[in-house]
């Protein structure tokens, strides 16, 4: 009898060992995605919006996919080079498919400076162009592509110049007007309207 219960009792510490060699996680596991993709969609989406393409950087890092979870990504603006802080936030998940939302920053993080030489008082419409884009930005749902036509304009109060914006509901005409400039420092400020 009390060899019977010792084979019991070895064959019970065999199987413990046995056991405590296996791990078992009850924790899902969080499915990644390329922070590319995720660039590449939000791209898409902001092409289906604003009629243009954005660059979008959202680095190189894998992108655990949570609804609630945020990645900050960088926008540049094609046409006037500023770049943005852009939020995505994942709202739905399903394995590797996702729906997100996304929020672009209003302020560029590159803001381009208004300022011109005293001696000569003329800017390239490039440089007009990026200051209507940062004008305009907070008022859409992101930065649009500015085309401003004149080579170079006079920097002059009360100056006018015209630029356009092409988004999804086609495109917009922009007047620019030169509201102040110091000549000693070589500032200026504009005021961007859509006038349609």
């Amino acid at each position: 009898m009390r060899a019977r219960n010792l084979k019991l009792v070895l064959a019970g510490a065999a199987a413990a060992l046995l056991l405590s060699g296996c791990t078992f996680s009850l924790t899902p596991q969080i499915p990644e995605v390329d922070a590319s993709g995720v660039a590449t969609a939000v791209e898409d989406k902001l092409e289906e919006q604003v009629g243009s393409r954005p660059d979008v950087d959202c680095g190189t890092d894998k992108v655990k996919l949570e609804v609630g979870s945020t990645l900050t990504c960088v926008l540049t603006d094609p046409g006037s080079g500023l770049e943005y802080d852009t939020v995505v936030t994942f709202t739905s998940v399903k394995g590797t498919t996702y729906e997100f939302d996304f929020h672009v920053a209003d302020s560029p993080n590159n803001p381009p400076q208004p300022t011109v030489d005293p001696g000569s008082p003329t800017v390239p419409g490039e440089d007009i162009a990026a200051l209507v884009v940062t004008a305009l930005t907070p008022q859409l749902d992101s930065p649009p592509e500015v085309t401003c036509p004149e080579p170079e304009v006079t920097i002059a109060v009360d100056n006018t110049t015209y630029c356009t914006f092409t988004d999804a509901d086609g495109t917009h005409d922009v007047t620019v007007t030169i509201t102040s400039y110091d000549p000693d420092k070589g500032e200026y400020t504009i005021n961007a309207q859509v006038t349609d």
